[in-house]
């Protein structure tokens, strides 16, 4: 009886092992995989998207001029090839004669006149129309439905653009996922290796492969995309072999995060930045060398070993290192007492209640709490406030803060890809006053033909605004993806993560 029960009980084992393990074996005969991201748009379109974690579903249904493969190399995309003028003033692209939207219909000029202008359209919301503003011939004060005179057609396939002066990383502007060509007939017609909607019943974007895509074929057939919050959840989502991969972690509580031994972690490669930001309308940070003081106060909190994630570097230039040449990060750091600071300023700390916004779990809990806790000793008193999505957008438009945490990846390995967060024109501006005066400066420096001349102006220009102490210095974030061992996921270098439809299993 015995041995009986220990072979139905063998067998039960056995079966729940299979069944346990049979999802992931179904989805990679299937060709399909099943992703879970941080936060969940139910509606796509690249001139408005802000979010990284939406330029990752972008990536998948609509295509850009150009690109950047897994090595960080510009190759063609939409565009099949482009050429520069002599005079570095003019790009002319010849698009790929059988690209197509999603209904059949080919990828014209007249589409790629109209993806680009709509952005620099008064209103638009994109987050990136300054690059087009500041470098094309006609973008300023575009009206709604005008293509600028720096953007001709001379056929369907050719499209022609007139810059104000030379600017080197231009064509790297054009593998933005902000960029990307959409039908000036209907800007849901996607122009991506795949294709699909977002399912309201399911709260997931199911996509799948274009078997008329023009380029690169997807080595998937199929994909599900879903939003998953907190780490129990993805723990547990894994664990039951529910999903594949997720993506854009936080990284203030990563070390608790809890996988299967088939499941992976690793760091990406992107360039990007968490800084602190003054609010400069407040009369106590109206003083330059209290800012100064008071930024490196909190920087030796913030550097402390016990108060890094694994995945944040200390960074006390504002561009992250891989950006700038090494000249540029030789920059001291100096540790402030408290004692000596509270003794130096007590007569200027801020009387009333002051409001530090961070975004949600983007620190490490430890160095929260021990920033309040200093804050307290020097007799501020602080409320730290934690926003995330929507909540965060208000508060930085509204200005409600004294302090803000601003973090940003980079759009193209140039100082210019991690500038616009700091422009004017742009929808999201950590900047509590203008800087015009650093774009004015910028713009001298920008169009300088020499690459090594431009950086060197660059330097001296960007670290003049680092002097100035409107914002503190933290830290480079290099993003953590998570992944069953069994999918190949190409090296990330710099953002190609973003590129799920170009994973595969093995």
């Amino acid at each position: 009886m015995y041995k009986t029960l220990a072979k139905v009980m063998c067998i039960l084992l056995c079966l729940g092992f299979v069944q346990k393990k049979k999802p992931t074996t179904k989805r990679k005969a299937m060709k399909h995989i099943e992703v879970a991201l941080a936060s969940m748009p139910t509606e796509i379109d690249p001139m408005k998207i802000w979010n990284y974690h939406h330029f990752m579903i972008v990536q998948s249904l609509y295509s850009t001029l150009v690109r950047l493969n897994e090595n960080g190399r510009l190759v063609s995309h939409l565009a099949k090839n482009w050429t520069v003028s002599k005079d570095l003033k003019s790009i002319e692209l010849k698009l790929n004669k059988d690209a197509k939207f999603t209904d059949g219909s080919p990828i014209t000029s007249s589409d790629v006149a109209y993806s680009l202008a709509r952005h620099a359209w008064e209103g638009s919301p994109s987050v990136i129309k300054g690059y087009l503003i500041d470098t094309v011939v006609g973008m300023k004060n575009l009206k709604k439905g005008k293509i600028p005179a720096g953007i001709s057609m001379p056929d369907k396939i050719t499209i022609k653009i007139s810059l104000i002066k030379p600017y080197a990383p231009f064509i790297h502007l054009l593998a933005m996922p902000g960029f990307s060509i959409v039908s000036e007939k209907e800007v849901s017609l996607g122009s991506g290796p795949m294709t699909g909607a977002y399912s309201q019943k399911t709260k997931t974007w199911n996509l799948k492969s274009r078997t008329d895509y023009f380029g690169k074929k997807s080595n998937l057939k199929s994909m599900n995309i879903r939003e998953l919050k907190g780490l129990k959840k993805i723990s547990d989502a894994f664990s039951k072999n529910e999903i594949d991969i997720s993506m854009g972690f936080v990284v203030g509580d990563l070390e608790d995060l809890k996988l299967p031994k088939d499941v992976s972690i690793r760091k990406t490669d992107t360039l990007s930045y968490n800084h602190l930001f003054y609010n400069l309308n407040k009369k106590y940070f109206s003083n330059k060398e209290f800012r100064r003081e008071f930024g490196q106060l909190l920087q030796s909190i913030a550097w402390k070993g016990e108060f890094l994630s694994g995945y944040q570097e200390p960074l006390n230039t504002f561009l992250p290192n891989g950006v700038m040449h090494s000249k540029y990060y030789k920059k001291k750091s100096i540790d402030i007492n408290i004692n000596d600071f509270k003794k130096k300023w007590k007569n200027h700390l801020p009387s009333e209640k002051i409001k530090i916004v961070v975004v949600d779990k983007h620190f490490k809990t430890q160095f929260i709490n021990e920033l309040e806790e200093t804050l307290k000793n020097l007799g501020i008193k602080a409320t730290v406030v934690k926003h995330s999505g929507t909540d965060y957008m208000t508060t930085l438009k509204t200005r409600d803060y004294d302090i803000i945490s601003g973090p940003y990846i980079g759009n193209f390995p140039d100082p210019d890809g991690f500038l616009e967060p700091l422009n004017p024109k742009s929808a999201i501006n950590f900047e509590s006053k203008s800087t015009e005066g650093l774009f004015k400066n910028l713009q001298v420096a920008r169009f300088k033909s020499d690459p090594s001349e431009r950086l060197e102006s660059y330097s001296k220009i960007i670290r003049e605004y680092e002097d100035n102490w409107s914002m503190i210095p933290l830290y480079r974030v290099n993003f953590p993806i998570v992944y069953n061992k069994n999918l190949e996921v190409p090296d990330s270098s710099y953002r190609y993560e973003a590129e799920l439809w170009n994973i595969f299993w093995n």
